[in-house]
């Protein structure tokens, strides 16, 4: 009876095998074609990249904000709305960069308590993307406590999805692209909400950040966008901010006289902003000068905001030709940080066809009769045929009037003899004697 049962079971694993076997041979005479698969739709949010990449996507962001703490972002808008903030702690590593930013919106009904006025924004760039922390109930938008804000690559059309929080608890479902970047390489971004009709607009400037904003208000008798722009001429470094002071008023001309007729007049026409600072063009002319020669000329003062200095740089003077006026230092560092008494830079200039060392000094800070800060600055160059071998210059500058005097030294030795040499009050006024110089006259006429 065993041997029946088992000789039944081989019988059927038999007639089993032969079918699958021929099931087999039907599947390759006429295979079944299976449907190709189309590659998965993934979010950039999910793309894993290289650390050459990494280290590109970060640089890349890293360009689009300031360099160091002290920052101020000044933002002006629609109703008169503002805002103010400024970097108050920067942390950088090698791959990613945090920001710790605070400031305040303004009161325009001048009673809302100052805590909802408070603005706290912290930006991270790290892995591919800039992401911003904020808490700031009268910030403009909606108080979105976490959200990308850029990610790389930076081009247009580049996207990313995002669900993200309010801080009263709304979800918002933000679909993002890179809509725009112009020559100057700003980047415009929109961020749409596929629930609803909101959307946000942001525009990112190379050492600046957002430089623009807009939103759509959602509202029951019809909606409506809003937005705010960066006051470029109220925003930068401290130093940046400081520096204008210390240059003349915008399209108030000044007038100088001194020595042997020696006469010029200038005006500050106009500036230019960079990432990190900012360019003043002053244009002038010879007109009132005794000697007849006419004459124009331009000086730039070129004020970095991150190194905390002015640099002059004379473009032009038909009167000589040449790209200096009264100075013999070309591309003067003029001011620099700090400016206390006693402060002092060095800098490498060509001096008379040879590379020698500058170095300015801070000689005294005080108080003018008219109640404005002026600042005394020495400039000394080792020099052959001067005075002890010493060349010199000397600028005193105003607060609200820029520069009020100039002098340099004169080549040959001192017209003293003998005990004259001894008598400190005689040198002094030797020196003096000895230097060309002129002065800004206070009164000044606006330009026409």
């Amino acid at each position: 009876m065993k041997k029946i049962t088992v000789f039944l079971l081989l019988l059927l694993l038999l007639v089993l095998g032969l079918d699958a076997c021929q099931y087999s041979d039907e599947s390759s005479e006429n295979p079944v074609e299976e449907p190709e698969l189309e590659e998965p739709v993934v979010d950039s949010e999910e793309l894993v990249m290289s650390e050459e990449e990494e280290a590109r996507a970060f640089e890349a962001l890293r360009a689009y904000l300031p360099l160091k703490e002290g920052f101020v972002w000044a933002y002006e808008g629609f109703a008169e709305y503002g805002h103010t903030m400024s970097i108050e702690q920067r942390f950088c590593r090698e791959d990613s960069l945090q920001m710790i930013i605070s400031g305040m919106a303004d009161d325009m009904s001048g009673e809302m308590a100052e805590s909802l006025l408070e603005v706290n924004v912290e930006y991270t760039l790290g892995e591919g993307q800039w992401k911003q922390k904020r808490d700031a109930p009268r910030m403009m938008g909606k108080d979105i406590v976490d959200m990308v804000l850029l990610k790389y690559p930076l081009e247009v059309g580049n996207t990313w999805n995002q669900e993200v929080q309010t801080v009263e608890g709304e979800t918002l479902f933000l679909s993002a692209e890179i809509t725009g970047m112009d020559d100057m390489e700003r980047i415009t971004v929109r961020y749409d909400d596929l629930k609803s009709d909101y959307y946000e607009e942001r525009t990112f400037s190379k050492g600046l950040g957002i430089t623009a904003f807009s939103a759509l208000i959602l509202a029951d008798d019809g909606n409506f966008e809003v937005g705010y722009m960066l006051n470029r001429g109220a925003s930068g470094y401290p130093f940046e901010l400081l520096a204008q002071t210390w240059l003349p008023p915008q399209d108030t001309m000044m007038l100088y006289y001194g020595v042997a007729e020696y006469a010029h007049r200038a005006t500050l026409t106009g500036v230019e902003y960079q990432e990190d600072g900012r360019t003043y063009t002053v244009e002038g002319d010879f007109e009132y000068d005794g000697s007849g020669i006419p004459g124009n000329f331009t000086v730039q003062y070129e004020v970095d905001g991150s190194r905390g200095r002015i640099t002059e740089h004379v473009l032009e003077n038909t009167r000589l030709g040449e790209k200096k006026i009264n100075s013999k230092f070309k591309d003067l560092i003029i001011l620099q940080l700090p400016l206390t008494t006693g402060s002092s830079w060095s800098q490498k200039l060509m001096f008379e066809g040879k590379e020698k060392t500058m170095t300015a000094t801070i000689m005294e800070t005080k108080i003018s009769e008219n109640g404005n800060t002026q600042i005394k600055v020495d400039y000394q160059i080792p020099a052959e045929g001067y005075h002890e071998g010493i060349y010199f210059e000397r600028r005193t500058f105003e607060k609200g009037r820029g520069l009020i005097h100039f002098s340099r030294l004169l080549p040959g030795e001192l017209p003293l003899e003998g005990k004259e040499w001894d008598d400190a009050e005689k040198v002094e006024q030797a020196i003096a004697n000895q230097q060309f110089g002129y002065s800004q006259n206070p009164i000044q006429s606006p330009t026409m």
